[in-house]
């Protein structure tokens, strides 16, 4: 073997080892657009109508302003323990990335073949119950595909500063 073409192998090894090296980041915007989907209002419209109906103004401003509070709350606590317990049991961003890629494949997978089921299967909807600030909480508006996106992100953000830029608690 010439060796320029040694040479060449061996630049070429190194260069994708320093690849391999660098944190991969998403933008804000691309967060933002991922937390849109996965958290976001479009899914939730439907639940928040029929929990709302034959309610008052004020009572339709408390159950929003409680849901926001406990997804908030709820949002904040599993992105921080999440990360924190990812790092504790040594589990890294490939594995996490790769887990978060599948739970996003099954979502679509069933969004797709939801379309071919047997509408008679279907059981009758639920009359809205008067405290149905949980069900608006976490099936709604916390999804667990939503929580996986969130983990998995707090977890490939390597400094403190971005991850809590993350979490709207700072600025960019």
């Amino acid at each position: 073997m010439p060796s320029s073409e040694i040479a060449l192998v061996l630049a070429s090894a190194t260069a994708m080892a320093a690849v391999a090296e660098l944190p991969y980041r998403l933008g804000y915007d691309n967060v933002f657009l991922v937390f849109f989907i996965t958290l976001g209002p479009i899914k939730a419209i439907g639940d928040y109508f029929l929990a709302t109906q034959g309610l008052t103004r004020r009572e339709v401003l408390t159950l929003g302003l409680k849901v926001f509070g406990l997804s908030t709350i709820t949002i904040l606590v599993a992105g921080l323990a999440g990360s924190m317990m990812l790092h504790k049991w040594h589990i890294s961003t490939s594995v996490m990335q790769l887990v978060a890629g599948i739970i996003f494949f099954v979502v679509a997978i069933r969004l797709v073949f939801a379309q071919y089921a047997d509408p008679r299967n279907e059981l009758a909807p639920v009359p809205p119950v008067k405290s149905s600030t949980m069900h608006l909480v976490f099936p709604a508006t916390v999804t667990p595909y939503g929580l996986a996106a969130l983990i998995t992100i707090m977890a490939l953000s390597q400094d403190s500063v971005r991850s809590t830029c993350l979490m709207g608690l700072r600025w960019p």
